[in-house]
């Protein structure tokens, strides 16, 4: 008794959309037939067959270009954690300052970024703070300073004079813009 109850459930919810052809959707006869005769394996063999609808599953190498260009930037920006802060560096060989360490980071992945804070603000798109990704530059102190977001709450920057690049919670930045370049 229940097993015609369960292929007719699992038919109605994968059943092939309305544009699909007539002939490949499943009729209330064919799921009576195949039920009332002991036809589980053919309803079976007929849900196999619908499936091509389904939503195929996104792999890594399956992202979108802009996807692994931000991860890319936001690994070899890590790779940099430790290295001196300089005001107005931009290579390892030299040291970071927060514009250089995202302009050098995101010039590797070729989206090419100017040296100045600023400017970085008003390049990509804007994303709301809920909407933020991996990859996402946040600008704090009134837009005068910026770090690359690096996903479950933690921002990576050159900070100071003094210090080096390092990771810190989102939670101590005072947000004013994110931007979306990659």
């Amino acid at each position: 008794m229940t097993r015609p109850i369960a292929i007719l459930a699992a038919v109605v919810l994968f059943a092939a959309p309305a544009t699909a052809h007539a002939a490949s959707t499943p009729t209330s006869a064919s799921i009576t037939s195949a039920t009332s005769t002991g036809g589980h394996e053919s309803a079976v063999q007929r849900l196999h067959q619908w499936r091509w609808h389904w939503p195929p599953l996104r792999h890594r190498h399956q992202l979108g270009r802009h996807a692994l260009r931000e991860r890319r930037a936001t690994r070899d920006a890590s790779g940099q954690v430790g290295t001196p802060y300089t005001w107005g560096g931009a290579s390892p060989s030299t040291g970071f300052d927060c514009s250089g360490l995202v302009m050098w980071a995101y010039g590797r992945v070729g989206v090419h970024l100017a040296h100045s804070t600023w400017s970085q603000m008003a390049s990509g798109r804007p994303v709301r703070r809920a909407h933020m990704r991996r990859g996402d530059l946040v600008f704090s102190y009134g837009g005068g300073h910026v770090g690359i977001y690096l996903g479950h709450g933690v921002m990576l920057a050159a900070t100071h004079t003094g210090g080096t690049v390092s990771r810190s919670p989102l939670a101590e930045w005072q947000v004013v813009a994110i931007r979306r370049v990659g």
